[in-house]
């Protein structure tokens, strides 16, 4: 049943279904035994990463993975674990912003 769902709604987000899309932006796909809060947290920040997002987007990220309970340290895992796709340079400002963030909760 689940699956069936889920597949329903890649196959209407495929379609450009707007209202699909309105839908998953709401949440209303989720469904929280699937992921903890952590790793919802460390997925969303590498997907504002990905994007190269900068600024608020990502101090925002950051500052959830904090409030969900997620160690530097695990952030900075995240960043190795996807540095093959960043690249070095986007990895490496990645953690700079990372340290900039704990620097600032000092």
């Amino acid at each position: 049943m689940l699956q069936s769902r889920y597949r329903e709604l890649l196959r209407r987000l495929a379609l450009g279904d707007e209202g699909a899309v309105e839908s998953a932006m709401r949440g209303d796909y989720t469904d929280p035994s699937l992921l903890d809060d952590k790793t919802a947290a460390l997925v969303r920040l590498a997907c504002v990463v990905a994007a190269d997002s900068k600024g608020p987007a990502f101090f925002a990220a950051i500052d959830e993975c904090h409030a969900a309970g997620v160690e530097s340290v695990e952030i900075v895992k995240m960043v190795d674990a996807i540095s093959p796709v960043l690249g070095s340079a986007r990895a490496r400002q990645v953690i700079a912003g990372i340290l900039t963030v704990d620097e600032i909760r000092c």
